[in-house]
């Protein structure tokens, strides 16, 4: 039995309903936390996982558990895995980090293109 192949335009259809719903995701048995460094303004994303508590004795009907303390790790996931984010991909991320940059005055702005590849994909 072969499904029904979607036609060009209902294919772009459901790409554009996939966009237009896209949010961002947590993780079963953590959440998202951050934490601030020596910059202001600028928060590291981590997730803080929650372990399973461990059997340390009892018996089968009565079994002993100790809570274990969540774990926090580096989340890689950036805006996508926060819930609390509205994702727009014709926007783009947030300039979180510019004014730092522009704090640090050790950048310019162009006026115009100076890479070859650049030059060369434009006259394309």
């Amino acid at each position: 039995m072969s499904a029904t192949k979607l036609t060009r335009r209902e294919q772009r259809a459901h790409a554009q309903h996939f966009i237009d719903t896209l949010e961002g995701t947590a993780f079963p048995n953590s959440k998202r936390i951050y934490i601030t460094g020596t910059h202001p303004g600028v928060r590291v994303p981590m997730r803080e996982i929650q372990l399973s508590p461990t059997l340390i004795g009892g018996s089968k009907e009565q079994p002993q558990y100790e809570e274990n303390e969540a774990i926090p790790v580096y989340d890689t996931s950036g805006p996508y895995g926060d819930p609390q984010i509205a994702i727009n991909v014709q926007q783009g991320l947030a300039k979180l980090r510019q004014p730092w940059i522009d704090a640090r005055g050790d950048t310019e702005e162009l006026t115009v293109r100076s890479s070859d590849y650049t030059k060369s994909a434009a006259g394309r």
